[in-house]
């Protein structure tokens, strides 16, 4: 307390304080953390050889000839022709039917 006549003390700051420390976890086995890895990696791996087994990616299905009808309005024969065989000789087991049809 400062009395009447005496200089006025300056205040001092209060010194700093530390913060607080986060409490320190468990350390935890590197070998559970091993074992599940490889059981998530082995779980996606089987999952993935499933589906390529099911949906044939890999492997496309032989479905045997495939027969299109081209209805045409606007595309005389002699255009549609070579692109119909030009395709046909790419993709053998597609046979394309090109039908002229009138616009009236």
């Amino acid at each position: 307390m400062d009395l009447p006549g005496q200089p006025i003390s300056p205040i001092q700051p209060a010194p700093p304080v530390a913060p607080p420390r986060p409490p320190e976890l468990p350390k935890k086995s590197p070998l559970k953390a091993i074992i599940i890895t490889v059981l998530v990696l082995g779980l996606l791996g089987g999952g993935a050889f499933l589906a390529i087994k099911t949906f044939g990616v890999l492997k496309p299905k032989s479905t045997g000839p495939v027969t299109l009808t081209w209805w045409g309005l606007w595309e005389a024969d002699s255009i549609a022709k070579p692109l119909i065989d030009e395709y046909q000789t790419t993709h053998p087991n597609v046979k394309i039917n090109y039908i002229f049809q009138s616009q009236r």
